[in-house]
């Protein structure tokens, strides 16, 4: 089953607290695919937003369901389902009251989960693309046509059925003080027991176009590495404080064969 498993990051570089920016723009997140049965899919969109100067989370957000390698059918968006609101704000206990998703000053941010089920004519190979919000003010992005960020995944029902990766949102939003070393592994939930290879991407915007980043997409913080077996980063953050976005995209495979990357 091809699948693309695009994670966005952030890095919330700071002297030990993180400036304020304006917000309801988006901070990272994935989507996943899981085969129910038949030609049934649930689809899990998950978004990273922060808390500063933000409304509360729709109940619904819209995805596209895009069909390609086929004839006579027709891409359609359906409204995904809010299930959870989670704080994931990288903040001590004690300070956890004083995050910005409590009404605070401190730096926080939440994943919100949405999900739906669809159905979808198995002679297709499917993307599934949420690009309802703009990336957020980060400081190694050109953000001055304010881009429109793309989340999205791709399915090929012609290989099987099979449960995709998922991300642990817990972590996927790590602070750090100027100067300091950083080593940042992410959770990747995988069911089925896939290899994993792991590289550092761009984060991209509609028509799969790279976000207009300062530094190269395969080095969006100056000295950053990526583990490929692990999907470990190691950098030094840098001494300009703010928020940094990397793209990570995890290639799945089993015995040599490649089931998509993204």
């Amino acid at each position: 089953m091809l699948r693309r498993a695009l994670s966005v990051l952030l890095f919330a570089i700071a002297m030990c607290f993180s400036q304020q920016i304006s917000a309801n723009h988006i901070l990272g997140g994935n989507v996943t695919m899981e085969c129910l049965g038949g030609d049934t899919y649930g689809v899990t969109l998950t978004i990273y937003k922060d808390c500063f100067g933000a409304t509360a989370a729709p109940n619904t957000e819209s995805v596209f369901i895009l069909p390609s390698g086929c004839a006579g059918v027709l891409p359609f968006s359906i409204n995904t389902n809010l299930q959870s609101v989670t704080e994931i704000s990288e903040l001590c206990p004690t300070e956890a009251v004083n995050s910005s998703c409590a009404g605070g000053a401190l730096p926080g941010a939440q994943a919100l989960i949405y999900y739906v089920e669809v159905n979808l004519d198995p002679s297709c190979i499917w993307t599934v693309e949420y690009t309802q919000g703009d990336w957020n003010y980060f400081i190694n992005i050109d953000f001055s046509s304010l881009p429109t960020a793309l989340i999205q995944t791709q399915i090929d029902p012609s290989l099987g059925c099979n449960s995709s990766i998922s991300i642990d949102p817990m972590g996927q939003i790590p602070y750090s003080c100027l100067g300091d070393p950083v080593s940042h592994q992410m959770v990747v939930n995988n069911p089925n027991g896939y290899d994993l290879t792991y590289s550092l991407v761009c984060p991209q915007i509609p028509g799969g176009v790279d976000v207009p980043l300062f530094n190269p997409c395969d080095e969006p913080i100056p000295g950053i590495t990526i583990d490929p077996a692990t999907g470990e980063l190691n950098f030094t953050s840098p001494m300009v404080p703010g928020n940094y976005v990397v793209g990570v995209v995890i290639e799945m495979s089993s015995g040599g064969v490649v089931f998509g990357t993204g």
